[in-house]
C-alpha cells in the first residue's frame, strides 16, 4: 500500500501542478456552457424585423382579408411594432390563370431579390380540403408558418361552420376542441418537469464521455511514453505491476475527478442560491441522486481509464493506438445512441440488460436515474431501482477491479516489447503467466 500511495501521489501532482490544469478547469465548463447556451442567447440577442409578406386569394370568399386581420395581433417584443405586414393582397378569380401565374411570378422574383419574405397562396379548394394553402420563401420560418397556419385555421373552419349550419362562434368551437394539458407527477404527487431531466441527463453524460476520453488518453499516452523512455523498467523492479497500474490510474483519475467536484459543487451552490433553480433541485437533482451518479461516473471512469492503460501497454506509439480506440468509445456511445430507449421506458428489459454490461453500464445507468430516483416515495436502500443501482454498482467495481488485475499482467510483459506489435496469442500467453 506504501508504494501504491507514491505512485499514487506522484500521479496525482503530476496533474494537478500543471497550468494547464487551471485552465481546463476554468475553460472547460465555460466552453460547455457556451455550447447548450450560445443558440438560446443568439436568439434572444438577435434582433427581430417586421417581415413583409403578400397573399393570393382565389376563392373569392374574403379569405385572404380576414387572414390580413388576424395577423394584426402578432406585434415584436416592444409589443407595438406589427410582425407582419401584408404589402398586397391580391384578389384573383379562380378561373383566371394566367394572372394567378404572372402574379405569383412576379411576387417570386421580389422574394428571391429580398424585398418580400413570403407569399401566401389560399387556392379555390381552400375551404374543401386541408391542402388548399401553401407558403412560398426562400426558406422556411417554423414560426411563422405555425403563426399563419392557426389564423387561416381560424377563418377556414369557420366557414365551414358555416356552411353547415352550426350556429356556433368559431373561437368557443376552438376553445371546446384545443388540447388539454395532461400534467405529469411522480409517485411523491409532485410534478417533475421531463425537460429538465432530460437536460440533467445529458449535461452528466456528455461530462462523463468527455472526461472519459480526455483522461483515458492522458493515461495511455502517459504509459507508451514511460514505456518508449525506459522508465518503466526501472519503476517494475521497485513496485509490482498491479500496484504501479493502480496507483497511475487512481492518481491520474483523481486529479481529473478534482476537477469534477469543483464543477458539481460550484453548480450546484449557484444553482441553490435562485429560488426556482433550488426547487428544481430538491426535486429533482437530489444528494441522494448525486451520490449514485458520482459513484457510477467513478467506477466508469476506473474502467475506461484502465482499458486505455492496457491500450497503451500493447502499442508502442499514439498513431499504432488510433486502430483500437473506436471499439472502446463505441462502448462509451452505445448507450447515448439508444438514449431514446432508456428515457422512454428505464426499466424495460433491454435497458435492464444493458445495466449490467459493465461496458454500458455507467452511460445508462446515469440517464436511468435521472428518471427514476425523483419519483421514488423515499430514500430507502431497500427499494427495486435502488437495490437494482447497488448491484449493478457491484458488478461494475469488480468488473474494474478485474479489469486492472488483467492489465497489470499484460502490462509487465508490454513494457519490455519495443518495436512489434503484440498477437492475440501472444497476449494470451501473458495473461497465462
Amino acid at each position: 500500500m506504501h508504494k501504491f500511495m507514491i505512485v499514487f501521489k506522484h500521479e496525482y501532482a503530476l496533474v494537478v501542478k500543471k497550468k494547464s490544469f487551471i485552465v481546463g478547469l476554468i475553460l472547460t465548463p465555460l466552453l460547455m456552457g457556451l455550447m447548450m447556451f450560445a443558440p438560446i442567447l443568439i436568439e434572444k440577442f438577435n434582433e427581430k424585423k417586421t417581415e413583409h409578406l403578400a397573399v393570393i386569394d382565389r376563392t373569392n370568399l374574403d379569405i385572404g382579408k380576414k387572414f390580413v386581420e388576424n395577423l394584426e395581433v402578432y406585434t415584436l417584443d416592444d409589443s407595438v411594432t406589427a410582425s407582419f405586414i401584408v404589402e398586397n393582397l391580391y384578389v384573383i378569380d379562380a378561373f383566371d390563370v394566367d394572372e394567378f401565374n404572372t402574379t405569383k411570378d412576379s411576387l417570386k422574383n421580389l422574394i428571391s431579390e429580398g424585398n418580400l419574405k413570403y407569399l401566401v397562396v389560399i387556392t379555390p379548394d381552400a375551404v374543401t380540403t386541408d391542402t388548399g394553402v401553401y407558403v412560398v420563401a426562400s426558406n422556411e420560418n417554423i414560426s411563422a408558418n405555425r403563426k399563419f397556419r392557426w389564423q387561416l385555421t381560424k377563418v377556414i373552419s369557420s366557414l365551414r361552420l358555416e356552411a353547415s349550419n352550426v350556429n356556433i362562434p368559431i373561437d368557443s368551437v376552438l376553445n371546446m376542441t384545443q388540447r388539454i394539458d395532461l400534467i405529469a407527477k411522480d409517485l411523491k404527487g409532485v410534478t417533475v418537469s421531463y425537460e429538465i431531466q432530460l437536460f440533467i441527463a445529458i449535461v452528466f453524460v456528455m461530462l462523463m464521455y468527455m472526461l472519459i476520453i480526455l483522461n483515458g488518453q492522458m493515461v495511455m499516452r502517459s504509459v507508451i511514453d514511460e514505456k518508449t523512455s525506459r522508465i518503466m523498467e526501472v519503476l517494475v523492479s521497485s513496485v509490482t505491476p498491479f500496484q504501479l497500474m493502480l496507483g497511475k490510474i487512481f492518481g491520474l483519475g483523481a486529479a481529473t475527478l478534482t476537477q469534477v467536484a469543483i464543477w458539481v459543487i460550484a453548480g450546484y451552490t449557484i444553482f441553490a442560491l435562485n429560488p426556482i433553480q433550488s426547487t428544481m433541485l430538491n426535486g429533482i437533482l437530489t444528494p441522494f441522486l448525486l451520490i449514485f451518479i458520482l459513484l457510477f461516473f467513478i467506477l466508469g471512469f476506473l474502467l475506461y481509464s484502465t482499458l486505455f492503460a492496457l491500450l497503451g501497454s500493447i502499442v508502442d506509439t499514439e498513431k499504432e493506438a488510433q486502430n483500437f480506440l473506436v471499439p472502446i468509445i463505441m462502448c462509451l456511445m452505445v448507450p447515448v445512441m439508444l438514449s431514446s430507449l432508456i428515457i422512454d421506458d428505464p426499466n424495460s428489459l433491454v435497458v435492464r440488460i444493458m445495466s449490467f454490461i459493465p461496458m454500458f453500464t455507467p452511460t445508462t445507468m446515469v440517464m436511468r436515474l435521472n428518471f427514476l430516483f425523483p419519483s421514488l416515495p423515499n430514500n430507502s436502500l431497500f427499494q427495486p431501482a435502488v437495490l437494482e443501482s447497488i448491484l449493478t454498482l457491484i458488478v461494475l467495481a469488480a468488473t474494474v477491479l478485474g479489469t486492472i488485475w488483467l492489465t497489470s499482467k499484460i502490462f509487465r510483459m508490454g513494457i519490455l516489447m519495443h518495436g512489434k506489435r503484440a498477437t492475440l496469442p501472444e497476449i494470451i500467453k501473458w495473461i497465462r503467466k
